[in-house]
């Protein structure tokens, strides 16, 4: 099954530019920040070595879930743009 997530923290991170020009299907990497001192779920996008962004505060707490109880701390994924137009991670679950 496959999930889609917001990504976002673009801003903070200086990589709104490197986003922009992604292509769908771009390969990401999800990594499971539970250290993270402001959200407790927070799972980061990685792109060729660098930390590019977040997924959405709102989307991420059943991902976390899935990712803790698997013993998953990375997932590959893809760049996505969703309907409403916000970048988006796809990954298979």
């Amino acid at each position: 099954m496959k999930g889609l997530y917001s990504m976002v923290g673009m801003k903070h991170r200086q990589s709104m530019t490197l986003v922009a020009a992604m292509k769908a299907g771009t390969p990401l990497t999800l990594r499971r920040d539970s250290n993270n001192p402001h959200d407790f779920n927070a799972v980061e996008v990685w792109h060729e070595g660098k930390h590019i962004a977040f997924i959405k505060g709102t989307e991420v707490a059943p991902l976390a879930r899935k990712m803790d109880e698997k013993g998953i701390l990375e997932l590959p994924g893809k760049f996505t743009t969703g309907a409403d137009r916000w970048s988006q991670v796809e990954v298979e679950e």
